[in-house]
């Protein structure tokens, strides 16, 4: 797809009867609300045509790929560790998250890197971790809690270098008791940082409800809640 997120539309990166590996970057936009798409899977672009976009409930372009088999990966985007990105600017994680296409899954598809470079003379007090659910039957991020609890805490580690710092506060229902076991197990050395878990009802895991709930802050009707 050329567009996978809420922002400008990507123009193709490659042509019909090239080769292709799983993760290369195929489609891209210079503008700065965008983030590029990386091929799922190696094999031969055939054809680029429009297919139906369940997002955004319309047709968008796509790039077709027949899969050849082979698993080929690409080796563009390198990670780097824990020390390496200490010592690095905060402009190099935020450009290599746009470079990997992160975007939010709520829904809406705005790029990550946008929403980590606030305004230089707006400073960030609280990181929220938002581990509420949507749905009252939702376990998705429960299962993540206790199945990815480190690279959590490791995504957690990279946003707070971004942001200035900001104290943590990661929050969750009461009921999560495994979950809740895991959070406390891996955060406990972390700094400046909280496990918050109460009875939350329904609609609280939103982000402006949880803004009231935790901080007793409300947005301005006409601006997002952040």
């Amino acid at each position: 797809m050329a567009l996978q997120n809420l922002g400008a539309l990507n123009a193709p990166l490659i042509q019909v009867g090239d080769s292709v590996t799983m993760g290369q970057k195929i489609a891209d936009s210079t503008e700065r609300v965008s983030a590029p798409v990386h091929s799922p899977i190696a094999g031969e672009v055939v054809k680029f045509g429009d297919t139906y976009n369940s997002c955004y409930a319309e047709c968008s372009e796509a790039i077709y790929v027949k899969n050849d088999r082979k698993n080929l990966e690409d080796k563009t985007l390198q990670p780097i560790s824990e020390s390496e990105l200490k010592d690095t600017p905060n402009d190099f994680p935020i450009k290599r998250i746009r470079e990997a296409g992160i975007i939010g899954l709520g829904g809406a598809g705005f790029p990550t890197h946008i929403k980590l470079s606030p305004p230089p003379d707006k400073p960030i007090k609280y990181l929220v971790v938002n581990a509420m659910e949507g749905e009252p039957y939702d376990t998705a991020d429960e299962r993540l809690l206790i199945e990815k609890t480190s690279n959590i805490l490791n995504s957690v580690r990279v946003i707070r270098k971004i942001l200035g710092s900001p104290e943590v506060v990661i929050t969750t229902k009461d009921n999560k008791v495994e979950a809740l076991a895991k959070l406390k197990e891996v955060f406990s050395g972390e700094p400046n940082t909280r496990i918050i878990a109460e009875h939350f009802t329904y609609q609280q895991g939103d982000a402006a409800q949880l803004q009231k709930v935790l901080f007793d802050w409300e947005a301005h009707p006409d601006k997002r809640a952040r």
